[in-house]
């Protein structure tokens, strides 16, 4: 597991400025060991959820489709933005990125103006 702090820019209408964010990476036996942890979590509330009355037919059989669902998805992901934090260009009021995946260009909503402000990947 690797993390890292990615510098960006905050750009909306020809104006443009700064920020970072920070990007956490997964190896290949890093994201296997995920997949399989959260999986076998599900397995387990599937044979937990077969004493609860009534319940168990729907937790039973969504928890052991979820399983192999999720393991799936987290065996893929590679990285994950955690969050980070720029100037908004429109007001200079600090704008927070939120956690989501790695996919530039990223539009976020200034709290305090209510614009929004696309986030690139500086050219360094």
């Amino acid at each position: 597991m690797t993390s890292s702090t990615i510098k960006v820019k905050l750009e909306g209408d020809k104006k443009t400025t700064h920020g970072e964010v920070q990007v956490q990476e997964w190896g290949q036996a890093e994201r296997t060991k995920r997949a399989l942890k959260f999986g076998g979590i599900c397995w387990l509330l599937a044979i937990a959820s077969i004493v609860l009355p009534l319940v168990h037919f729907v937790l039973v059989p969504g928890f052991l489709i979820a399983g192999p669902i999720v393991a799936l998805y987290l065996s893929r992901q590679e990285a994950v933005l955690l969050g980070g934090s720029g100037t908004c260009p429109f007001c200079n009021a600090t704008l927070l990125i939120v956690r989501g995946p790695v996919q530039f260009p990223i539009t976020e909503l200034c709290t305090s103006c209510q614009r929004n402000v696309m986030v690139v990947l500086e050219n360094t």
